[in-house]
């Protein structure tokens, strides 16, 4: 049987040829996602979509740096409302998590750690509250968020009424947030 012998040749070279291209195309993916900056852009654009959707607000990082998977640093993280005003600004952000335990309904950081955050009150908060969508409960769909370790060297409050003049300005704070539908749990320690 010749024609069965040349058939199966051709289905093994044929098969071959598939599977080699494949481990070609994940692998040149796998280079584009992890070493090249085209993974910053689609995380940037993720994180504002699910921002502007759920909260009408927008992120502005700069100098993103680390590994997808695990940990994140920005040179200086900024939030905005869809007026471009300024809410907090952040420098010196690093983030640490396991990709897995974003995935879910349980979404766990391990740690924030920030040098510098800046607030704008009370315009901040005004401008926070008023672009929030009213009665919109995000939380209950997309369940509970923990961050178990938060760390801020400076935390400044400016005061809107009066730019540069601050109202407060803290140094050191370390402790925990965890947020579900109905509840907000902040612990802090200065």
């Amino acid at each position: 049987m010749p024609g069965v012998e040349v058939f199966l040749k051709k289905i093994i070279k044929i098969s071959i040829i598939v599977i080699v291209t494949l481990v070609l195309l994940i692998s040149l993916t796998g280079f584009l996602i992890l070493k090249t900056d085209s993974w910053k852009t689609v995380l940037v654009n993720f994180t504002n979509r699910q921002l502007m959707q759920n909260f009408n607000l927008k992120i502005e990082p700069e100098g993103i740096s680390g590994n997808i998977f695990y940990h994140l640093k920005f040179d200086r993280l900024k939030l905005t409302n869809l007026n471009q005003t300024e809410l907090v600004t952040m420098s010196g952000v690093n983030l640490s998590y396991n990709l897995k335990s974003l995935i879910g309904h349980h979404h766990i950081l391990n740690k924030l750690s920030l040098d510098t955050i800046k607030l704008v009150y009370p315009a901040s908060i005004d401008s926070l509250l008023a672009s929030l969508p009213e009665k919109k409960d995000t939380l209950a769909s997309t369940g509970n968020f923990k961050l178990a370790n938060i760390e801020v060297g400076k935390c400044l409050i400016d005061d809107s009424h009066h730019p540069g003049q601050l109202l407060a300005s803290i140094d050191s704070l370390n402790g925990s947030l965890s947020l579900n539908a109905d509840t907000i749990n902040l612990q802090l320690n200065s």
